[in-house]
């Protein structure tokens, strides 16, 4: 066997969402002399989150131009590529939130690239269905079944959603678990630094888009407003080019007249501090696969009140409450209310005995890699 094994991953965006933050956990995990990742970016011109470091590294980045904008360019650019580095990739991961795109998978098959990979992300889509939409569904599904060697899947809500009824393994959405270990003293100084010192701090880490369901957040924020003059709610993320909805939201704040009380944090780096300041987590996704930002707010011993539409394999302590979307913002914001009683602890065991530590995933996965090799 030659050492060490690369692999081509597909992906990574110029946004920092869940699907990045897992594949860098994993990244920085990697035994380097047995597993290197190399990573096709196929958005376009913007280079993808966290490129500076890997080509410190000396990984490899590849670039081909957006679908959108230059089709042709763009598959012939991946029938390159694949064509002429099929002799140096074992294996290619085509991570997905849709089936709509699976080009990459159907080329590495044909080139001759041995071990292909899809990996469901998600278990929704943002986008109704037109016909020309399943009809393109249909086609990829079809793809895929002489495309894919292994199919991979975030939860089994993900798996079945995307996969159907065909066989298909659990990989966690597996994070650096003790980054995230509640911390009294960086939680005293990140009120400090934000000036919420005295504040009940509900707390929102996601892009500003219909599956995160900001519409609905706000309206269960108002609510608690009205029996809490002292909460504060925190807005991370970015509008990820979805301009016309953020000002939505920014609009709708303006109309509840709570300019004053929502801070809007921006696209951070730094979401294992921010954990650290918030009293709960509120998250009423429309779908979700299985949210990372969930597990990580877990491990800081977060209270998380969420939609009944996140898998119920997100739960992993007890303080973790999945509500219906067909619930009332006034009852979702009795339950938020009601986490104020709640003793905060260090939940990092729990999660390690649930299998989402980085360390753990990241050695079964480099099995799975040297033992087709």
């Amino acid at each position: 066997m030659e050492l060490p094994v690369r692999v081509l991953q597909i992906g990574m965006t110029n946004n920092i969402g869940g699907m990045e933050t897992y594949l860098m956990a994993q990244y920085r995990k990697l035994n380097r002399e047995l597993v290197r990742y190399d990573f096709l970016n196929i958005t376009g011109e913007s280079p993808i989150v966290f490129s500076d470091e890997i080509e410190r590294n000396g990984d490899l980045i590849y670039a081909v131009p957006s679908r959108h904008k230059s089709p042709l360019g763009h598959y012939w650019g991946i029938l390159k590529l694949l064509y002429q580095k099929r002799h140096e990739y074992k294996y290619i991961v085509l991570n997905t939130c849709s089936l709509y795109y699976v080009f990459p998978l159907f080329i590495a098959a044909l080139v001759g690239i041995p071990h292909r990979v899809i990996h469901s992300h998600n278990s929704g889509d943002e986008i109704s269905e037109s016909l020309s939409r399943r009809c393109l569904k249909k086609l990829n599904t079809f793809l895929l079944k002489v495309s894919a060697t292994d199919y991979w899947a975030c939860s089994k809500l993900a798996g079945r959603w995307m996969f159907g009824q065909r066989n298909f393994s659990i990989v966690h959405n597996a994070i650096d678990a003790k980054k995230f270990i509640y911390n009294p003293k960086v939680r005293q100084d990140v009120r400090q630094e934000l000036n919420i010192a005295n504040k009940f701090v509900i707390g929102n880490v996601a892009r500003f888009s219909y599956q995160k369901n900001h519409e609905f957040l706000l309206d269960v924020f108002y609510e608690i407003t009205k029996y809490d003059e002292n909460a504060i709610l925190l807005l991370v993320g970015s509008s990820n080019g979805d301009e016309e909805r953020f000002l939505m939201i920014k609009s709708k704040i303006e109309q509840y007249h709570l300019e004053k009380k929502v801070l809007f944090l921006g696209l951070r780096k730094d979401t294992e501090r921010l954990y650290q300041a918030m009293d709960c987590l509120l998250m009423p996704s429309r779908f979700e696969g299985l949210s990372i930002v969930a597990i990580e707010a877990q491990v800081a011993g977060l209270p998380c009140v969420v939609s009944d539409r996140m898998t119920s394999e997100t739960q992993i302590i007890e303080n973790f409450y999945q509500l219906s979307l067909n619930l009332s913002p006034f009852d979702w914001a009795i339950k938020v209310l009601e986490t104020k009683a709640l003793t905060r602890k260090n939940e990092l065991h729990s999660i390690q005995r649930a299998g989402y530590d980085i360390n753990t995933s990241s050695k079964s996965i480099t099995d799975f890699f040297l033992s087709n090799s």
